[in-house]
């Protein structure tokens, strides 16, 4: 009797993994290595060269520090970056995220970024804020397992979600809904940077959950001086008494990554918030609904934005106010954290907060389209939402903090 030869075994290739700081010239392989991660996660997010050339040009980075990819040999496979925030509750607030691509996954390269993320976030705050607690946020896929498993390694935990809202404008029943008695909706204008700031540092600093203020270098950088921001299709709401006070606000992004890789124009709604002594009167429900009818007007095909699960201000009644059929929302993104001190001792990780990262961008699917299931064999550091930023961006979005990461 013959044996049949058995089959030859086959074994994963051995990778030879480095870290190495990622610089200016490395953008095109960082932008390759986002566009495959989001090929299989379809959390929405595409970034251009321009918009990871932004992404470095942050004045609150150190370039050649914190953002550092894992290569194997000439071939970047995966990447983490740290974005130091600032102090708030005592606390230096530091978000940071990362990715691993889809092919390299469940071999190790998350393992290898995932401590040398939080040893570089220590060390930021360490250069920064010495002394003070470090509170990491990072943020993720809800649907993928292997990731959180890998970041409850490194000391983080699930602690809140955000969801992604989407609605297809061209089914929008969305009618004109004039500002409540006393108020005046008008576009944003250039004089309104420093009174919108004011109005976004009020909206979130009296009760979000560890809302860290934005400094006018900030604002200047993910704000008025973002590539993405679309000043003629924001708003700002005043009372008719003080025409130059903001009250209530919406900031509009639009990135031209997405409608290169799906066809279709997006307004990602970036920001929204209202003054806490002018709430209640339904200003960010009347904001929304005419920036939805402005974007239909411009040609846009859809809109986006993120809301909080435990945003206290009520956002998603907000955006409730404005629902209609057509419109979409993601599963729930678990947000960890850790607050970890500089010089780590272990009774530091026993303290659990979080706060959504700079770009948050856990988008649902665009219209038409189903998320792909997710792979839970493959434990990969996903970038997650955003973003974006966000970015936004369906698979939910996890974050994951260190105890005592928005967004932009």
């Amino acid at each position: 009797m013959r044996m049949r030869p058995a089959a030859p075994a086959v074994y994963a290739r051995r990778m030879d993994l480095t870290l190495q700081a990622l610089d200016t010239v490395d953008i095109p392989d960082w932008t390759a290595l986002l566009a495959a991660v989001e090929s299989t996660d379809m959390t929405g997010e595409h970034l251009s060269e321009a918009d990871l050339a932004e992404e470095m040009a942050n004045p609150d980075i150190e370039v050649g520090k914190d953002i550092v990819g894992a290569y194997d040999g000439p071939e970047l496979v995966g990447y983490f970056a740290v974005y130091p925030r600032g102090v708030s509750d005592g606390v230096a607030n530091v978000h940071a995220e990362g990715s691993v691509r889809h092919d390299r996954r469940g071999r190790g390269v998350g393992t290898l970024l995932a401590p040398a993320m939080m040893q570089r976030c220590r060390a930021a705050v360490g250069e920064t804020h010495p002394g003070l607690p470090a509170k990491v946020a990072v943020t993720g896929l809800a649907s993928n397992t292997a990731q959180k498993d890998l970041l409850a390694r490194v000391g983080l935990v699930p602690e809140r979600w955000s969801f992604m809202m989407r609605i297809d404008l061209h089914a929008d029943p969305s009618e004109p809904a004039p500002p409540p008695p006393g108020y005046v909706i008008r576009p944003y204008e250039d004089s309104d940077a420093e009174e919108m700031l004011a109005a976004h540092n009020d909206a979130f600093g009296q009760d979000h959950p560890n809302f860290t203020p934005w400094t006018e270098t900030m604002w200047k950088q993910w704000v008025t001086g973002s590539r993405s921001f679309r000043p003629a299709l924001s708003r700002v709401a005043t009372t008719v008494d003080e025409p130059g006070g903001v009250v209530a606000y919406l900031q509009t992004n639009e990135f031209e990554a997405y409608f290169d890789a799906t066809g279709r124009r997006e307004a990602y709604v970036a920001k929204v918030g209202t003054h806490r002594e002018h709430r209640g009167r339904g200003l960010a429900g009347t904001l929304l609904r005419q920036c939805l009818l402005a974007y239909r007007a411009a040609g846009y095909d859809e809109s986006s934005l993120t809301v909080d699960s435990m945003n206290p201000s009520g956002r998603s009644a907000s955006t409730r106010g404005a629902a209609s059929p057509s419109r979409a929302a993601g599963p729930p993104t678990p947000q960890c954290s850790r607050l970890a001190d500089p010089t780590p001792p272990a009774a530091s990780r026993a303290l659990r907060t979080c706060r959504p990262p700079r770009r948050q961008r856990a988008r649902a699917p665009a219209p038409g389209t189903a998320p792909r299931p997710p792979d839970a064999s493959r434990p990969a550091m996903n970038r997650g939402a955003p973003r974006r930023h966000v970015r936004d961006r369906g698979p939910g979005v996890r974050r994951a903090v260190c105890p005592p990461r928005p967004g932009r």
